[in-house]
């Protein structure tokens, strides 16, 4: 299939540390340090700002006013500190996973958060049951299309204000069978403009990805709903959906997008007492979980790709132990060895 010949070319971008600093106006590293130190359960002293940073007392309130320029939203408590209370979602991206990970552990809020109330999963039935009953087919027939093609992880509450609208046309587009034209932002933030044929759209890790036929690519892709820009159906174009898909069996045992045609791999893991509660409260696609005696956490659960878990499990390798499987053991190590070789 060829590619839209309306699409404009690709834009250059700045890298996202580029993207920080000309934005804001402070260095990357600095700026993240300070966001770090300001999501935190008390407010933070200046002085330890400063130290920490090895900056001044005026360069601290400079990057605080800069912040909040940008939207981010800094409380200042008289004799305490400062602590971080808002961050807008368009930063996010931005962000590296373990920040933004700090900061909705923490209950800052963000645009992300917006929907703390509503049921993931209500919300999803809600926008199908608004795109069948627009649809001008057979309703039930493709209302389980609709089944097989939206999954979520059971027990998350938030939902992306700005999925909402992108989720509803990802939706339409599979229910119409017309592709869906979007600029992408991607973790790099260099920005591409994709046409996709939707086929399913699943819900994992506080993010809503459409998952289908890529036709730059020419191969099936993921995307995040929050990195995707003016997103709009293509009404004179079509495409054939495939009605044996089911993303259900497509991510078989993935802990999130990742995915592979084969068996899920078993794995065993524990965790060291520090982040015993946190792991115990993560949805593992299978398994168990037991504390032990001596405050840690063992889980039991499976894999469906080697790199997804290792990539996962690499920020809090300091405390976990892998008891199985080796492969995974391995992929651990070549990437503590990457991380030590650009440290050198």
């Amino acid at each position: 299939m060829r590619y839209h010949p309306a699409m404009p070319r690709r834009a250059r971008a700045l890298s996202p540390e580029d993207q920080l600093n000309s934005s804001i106006g402070i260095h990357a590293h600095h700026l993240l340090t300070f966001l770090r130190l300001l999501a935190s359960e008390e407010p933070i002293p200046s002085g330890q700002l400063e130290e920490t940073l090895g900056v001044s007392d005026r360069t601290v309130r400079r990057y605080k006013e800069a912040l909040e320029r940008e939207g981010f939203q800094i409380e200042t408590r008289r004799g305490q500190g400062y602590q971080l209370k808002y961050v807008p979602a368009q930063w996010l991206p931005f962000l590296p996973s373990s920040v933004r990970t700090q900061i909705m552990t923490l209950g800052v809020m963000t645009e992300v958060a917006a929907l703390p109330a509503m049921q993931v999963q209500k919300v999803a039935t809600q926008l199908l049951d608004e795109v069948v009953r627009d649809a001008s087919r057979d309703s039930e027939a493709l209302r389980k299309r609709l089944e097989r093609a939206v999954k979520t992880e059971a027990g998350l509450r938030r939902l992306s204000r700005q999925a909402v609208p992108h989720l509803k046309l990802c939706l339409e587009a599979i229910v119409r069978e017309k592709p869906v034209a979007f600029r992408y932002i991607d973790s790099k933030a260099q920005p591409t403009e994709r046409v996709l044929e939707p086929h399913g759209c699943l819900y994992t890790a506080d993010t809503w990805y459409v998952i289908g036929y890529d036709r730059l690519r020419k191969a099936r892709r993921n995307f995040a709903l929050e990195r995707m820009q003016d997103v709009r159906l293509m009404h004179h174009d079509l495409y054939k959906y495939p009605e044996d898909f089911d993303i259900n069996k497509l991510f078989r045992g993935a802990w999130g997008i990742w995915r592979q045609d084969g068996l899920p791999t078993p794995t065993e893991f524990v965790v060291d007492p520090q982040l015993a509660q946190y792991f115990g409260e993560i949805e593992f696609p299978t398994g168990e979980k037991r504390r032990q005696r001596d405050g840690r956490l063992r889980v039991k659960t499976s894999y469906a790709d080697v790199n997804e878990a290792a990539r996962w499990l690499a920020p809090y390798a300091d405390a976990i132990t892998v008891v199985y499987p080796d492969d995974l053991k391995n992929a651990l190590r070549e990437k503590a060895q990457g991380i030590l070789s650009r440290l050198a």
